[in-house]
């Protein structure tokens, strides 16, 4: 176990409550944008959303078994920054998308770096909570980022209204922009808190 469950440490840092509140945030992302501008600016048609978002579940379930592998020799701390910082970086990239084709492939590489998230995380519970413990917390885990999408819709509706056209991008391009840099820094500083004193 990567985390002995009794390291004096708390999973539960304050970076570690922000890196939760920012992937709660995006679950919507991909189809506000495709309804705020990005269907017409890439000139999509017919089925071309389902085919983005078959690539990423083709990416994710291709990754998924390597993932979780590498959990066994990289140690969480560093592999779940790492994964995330490249999501975060291919979200902001994918502003620049100019066609279906460019989504594919981000959104391809992006299933691949997000595929050891959820197992992992529930790896990790289960590294330290007993097991009359396991099960609310990993409902809590579960649960939450479906009742963010109550509220990142919201934001994501502000957020385009406000900023469509500044310095010429479109609303849905800031989307992704402001998306991926507020993920960047966050997950980068993660190593440095995410249980610093327990040992690989």
């Amino acid at each position: 176990c990567m985390f002995p469950p009794n390291a004096e440490c708390s999973l539960q840092t304050p970076t570690q409550r922000l890196s939760s509140r920012v992937d709660a945030s995006r679950p919507p992302r991909r189809s506000n944008a495709y309804v705020s501008g990005m269907q017409e600016a890439l000139g999509m048609t017919g089925d071309d959303l389902n085919k983005v978002n078959t690539c990423f579940t083709v990416g994710y379930t291709i990754a998924q078994i390597p993932q979780n592998l590498l959990l066994q020799v990289i140690p969480a701390r560093i592999l779940f920054p790492l994964n995330m910082v490249i999501w975060g970086g291919l979200t902001a990239v994918t502003a620049a998308a100019k066609s279906t084709a460019h989504l594919e492939v981000i959104r391809f590489f992006q299933g691949m770096a997000e595929a050891s998230t959820f197992v992992g995380a529930h790896y990790i519970m289960g590294s330290w909570y007993r097991e009359a413990e396991l099960c609310k917390r990993a409902a809590i885990f579960s649960a939450s980022a479906q009742i963010a999408t109550l509220f990142s819709g919201i934001m994501q509706a502000s957020i385009h209204t406000s900023m469509d056209g500044v310095h010429g991008l479109a609303g849905f391009q800031w989307l992704f922009i402001i998306c991926g840099l507020i993920t960047i820094p966050v997950r980068a500083f993660e190593p440095l808190s995410l249980c610093p004193s327990c040992q690989d």
